[in-house]
């Protein structure tokens, strides 16, 4: 599955950017049962295709998905039945997935099956040329590690911050 995920965001963004430790921790997460949320497709024994679900708390749920493609697999042939499984598996609810706007093989797969666009976010990075700049923050303010005992605090700023968003963070702590 990592091959796949990164070959596909390879082709898209030309940067693969999974690790074996990103999908680990994904497969093993409290609210991922992998025999239930997760599907592959498969071509003479090469994956071709991959779709995840994670439903939210909220009712009905919004169900949070991701489908990957091998870059030399046709859209057509991979994203309608993976969209088909998406939406037995979820019921009810509204299925949310995620894109880049420049993976524009997906997008263009989603929208020939009738998905429209809801939000759109930036990925925005910088080259750090060895030459850092000194933070400036407001009076009072000073930034430390997490300290022992503080990591559900964390959660619950976390949790705080996000209520008044169209995507409520609903984790429990233990995810």
């Amino acid at each position: 599955m990592l091959e796949l995920m990164n070959a596909h965001q390879l082709a898209a963004f030309g940067e693969a950017d999974a690790t074996a430790d990103d999908l680990r921790n994904w497969l093993t997460a409290p609210s991922v049962v992998v025999e239930r949320d997760v599907r592959v497709l498969e071509r003479d024994g090469r994956l071709i295709g991959y779709a995840d679900v994670d439903a939210t708390h909220e009712d009905p749920p919004l169900w949070w998905c991701d489908v990957k493609v091998a870059p030399d697999v046709s859209t057509k042939e991979v994203v309608p039945p993976l969209v088909a499984w998406l939406d037995e598996r979820a019921l009810t609810g509204r299925l949310r997935v995620w894109s880049a706007a420049d993976d524009t093989r997906i997008v263009t797969a989603f929208d020939a099956l009738g998905f429209e666009p809801s939000r759109h976010s930036y990925r925005m990075e910088i080259a750090l040329d060895g030459d850092e700049r000194e933070p400036s923050w407001p009076a009072g303010i000073t930034v430390r590690t997490v300290a022992e005992g503080e990591h559900r605090l964390v959660h619950s700023a976390m949790v705080e911050v996000w209520q008044d968003t169209n995507d409520p963070f609903d984790e429990t702590y233990e995810e």
